[in-house]
Formats: structure tokens, sequence, C-alpha cells
């Protein structure tokens, strides 16, 4: 599959989050000065229609503006209704979600804050820090990859093949949800494959390279990575309803947990049932690339927490905010640097910046994993952020674009 067919893949799954949650914004962008009821109804109905067009159980939206004040929208029920179970119950704010790649951020962060301390660059490479602190890749992959560095691993123009594009891991992870994984594991099938283009040469998504970047964590901090990110950002901000889970969920989270369901088409997925509740899907293959549990409350603080720049300083942030073009337009050639107020679509490290004709530029990342979406969104102009969580993966969601978009703008009139 040629480069700009799997971007545009990659990146049609997981639009409709973006924009519905730009059209939110374009709803209620006036809603809480004025405390306008209708437009507050306006968008809990589409919040509802969304849901119900994307096969989801559950759905929770939040909005957090720049006074830190909140509007939470909740639709649906924490499970599926079915003829055993005909009243299951209302969703809230306080029920978990997986939120898949935006755990990125926390990674790409993790090892800003490694770079602060003195202990790495992101400019060296998997060689530099195997000299620096020893052996901690298998032979064949390091013999490989050694000359791709931290950077490169961060914002995806490592080249290193993406291992969820193998059918055979996909397989392997359906034929056994309930695997605990070894990073070492994940990695040899991404060996396997040959790498997408030299390191820096391209851009290609890869979920691989964060799984490398959390074990460049564990050799340096000779933690786990659970323990660092729980106390270096977890526990230090106050995100108490996120969670790190590369394992079984204790009961404690599933009794949190919204049911959530795959069905055909709808992004990430190992090739389940259509239908199939995945809320005990281990996701340690996901790792430090995509293993969170949180909801749509911690998600906006998160992202308020980066870019009110109250975890990282100026160098880190700037890194932070760098980005390469992803080649999803002919505006830019893929993996090339882009200028801050370019209009091209960019990865940073962990997250991504896009250009809207109305809201200008603003920064945007989304998580799938098999039977749960989530989005993120932040407008530097309101500093207000977004996030959105729905329990399924579905194909049926896209369909609610256009009929969105004229909401919007009527309800902008």
């Amino acid at each position: 599959m040629n480069l700009i067919r799997q971007l545009e893949l990659h990146f049609k799954k997981t639009l409709k989050i973006f924009l519905l949650s730009i059209i939110l914004f374009l709803s209620i962008n006036s809603c809480y000065a004025d405390k306008n009821t209708n437009k507050q109804e306006k968008v809990q109905s589409l919040l509802d229609n969304f849901r119900k067009d994307s096969n989801a159980p559950a759905a929770v939206l939040t909005i957090n503006y720049a006074d830190n004040k909140i509007l939470n929208y909740v639709s649906g029920n924490t499970k599926k209704i079915s003829p055993k179970n005909l009243n299951p119950p209302r969703v809230t704010t306080n029920n978990l979600f997986q939120i898949g790649s935006i755990t990125k951020s926390f990674t790409a962060v993790i090892i800003l804050q490694l770079e602060l301390e003195g202990k790495l660059s992101i400019n060296d490479t998997i060689f530099d820090i195997t000299q620096k602190y020893g052996s901690w890749l298998p032979k064949d992959e390091y013999k490989a990859w050694q000359n791709i560095s931290i950077k490169q691993l961060l914002n995806m123009t490592s080249g290193i093949f993406d291992i969820t594009e193998d059918k055979t891991f996909m397989k392997t992870l359906a034929d056994h949800p309930e695997k605990n994984w070894k990073p070492e594991e994940i990695l040899r099938y991404a060996y396997l494959h040959k790498p997408y283009f030299s390191p820096g040469l391209g851009w290609h998504y890869s979920n691989s390279t964060y799984n490398i970047l959390g074990m460049i964590i564990e050799k340096i901090t000779q933690n786990s990575f659970e323990y660092e990110i729980n106390q270096r950002l977890i526990k230090k901000y106050n995100l108490t309803n996120t969670f790190y889970l590369p394992y079984e969920y204790p009961k404690n989270i599933l009794n949190r947990m919204a049911h959530g369901y795959v069905y055909n088409g709808g992004g990430f997925s190992p090739p389940m049932n259509s239908g199939d509740d995945m809320t005990h899907f281990n996701m340690s293959a996901a790792g430090p690339s995509g293993a969170l549990v949180s909801n749509s409350i911690d998600i906006t603080k998160w992202v308020k927490l980066i870019f009110l720049n109250q975890i990282l300083p100026v160098t880190q942030m700037n890194e932070l905010l760098s980005t390469v073009c992803m080649g999803v337009h002919q505006s830019c050639q893929a993996g090339e640097t882009l200028l801050p107020k370019s209009h091209s679509q960019g990865f940073s490290l962990g997250l991504v910046r896009m250009y809207d004709p109305e809201l200008g530029l603003i920064w945007v990342y989304f998580g799938d994993t098999p039977g749960y979406s989530s989005g993120l969104m932040w407008l530097p102009k309101e500093k207000i952020a977004l996030a959105i969580t729905i329990s399924s993966t579905s194909e049926k969601g896209k369909k609610l674009l256009k009929k969105l978009s004229e909401i919007a703008k009527a309800t902008k009139e």
C-alpha cells in the first residue's frame, strides 16, 4: 500500500472525531457566555445522533473553556441493550474509555522530560542510547535500527514498519485477546518487514516506534514505563481518572468501563466478529503507544497542561510542537520539516497540527482501539480544549459528517 493511500485510510477513519469536535465548537461557541439553552440542546442532539449512527452504546463530550469552566455532554448507556439486559446503566462522566493513541503524547512528554534532565537528547540514535546505557534491543532489531534517532521515532519518520499492518500479528491478537505481550515479541513482527523508507526520508504512521520509546524510558530510568507515567504525569498532575493498564483490568476499573464494541470497517481492530464486546481486550500489545484508559474530562485537562506550558519549558515545548509533513496533501513532501505557521497537515511528537479556514491552526489527535474511539482538540486562539470518547469502532459514524456540517453552518447564521 503506497504512503498516500495508507495515510488517507488512517486519517479517514478518525477524521469524523475531529470534525465532530470542530462542528460542536462552532455550535456552542457562544453558549457558555450567554447560556443559550437551545444551542446546548443542539450539541446534545449532535452527540446523540453521532453515537447512534456509530453503533456506540455510549458517548461523552467535554468542552473545557479558557476560564476552566467545563461543559459535559453524555449520551447512551454503558452497555448495549439486549434481551438479557433491557435497561443497562446510563453512561456518566465517571465512566472510563480506552483512549488508544492519545497515550503517545504522554510518552513523548516523558522523553522530553528525560532530555530536560540531561539523560538523553532527542537527536540521539538508538546506537547512542545503547552505548551510554547498555543493550536493550534484541540483536537483530538493534542492527537494523541503530541509526534511527529518538526524534524520528517520535515524529514517525523512522521508516519502521507498523505492527498493526501485519496480518499475522493482528490475527494473533484476535485469537488471543487476553495475551500479555512483551515489547520484544511485538517488535519482532515489525523487524520482519522491510522499512517503508530510510530514516528521515518520509513519513508513515507506526505504532511500533512508541513501543521502542517505552523501552528506552525503561532502560534509562531502570523503572517500568507504568511507574514513570504514573509518577511523572498521572499522579503529579492529578489526572485521577487516567490509568495506564497494559494488562487485564482490575475489578475497580472494569466496574467503571463503558463497554466497547467493534464493527466491520471501524478503524484499528483485529479480525473479530462484528459486534463483539471488546472491554476485556488486553492492551499490552499497545503499551506506550496506546494502553491508557481515561475519560473526556481528564483528556481536556491533559491538553491544557501541555498547551498552557504547565509541564515542559520553552525548549522542550518547541520540540514537542515541531512538525513534519504527513504527505496528506501535495503542499509539502512527506517527512519534510514544516514552518510553525504552515497550513500543511503536520505531525509533531505525538500530536497533529491542522488548518481549518474558520478556526485557523488547531491541534488534534485521536485514539482507536478495538471497541473504542476518542479524539482531542486544542483551539489556541480561544484556549479551549475539547475531547470526545465513544464506545465503538465502526464505519457508520462517517456518514454524519455532511449533516453535522450543515447543522453547524445553520447554527452560525
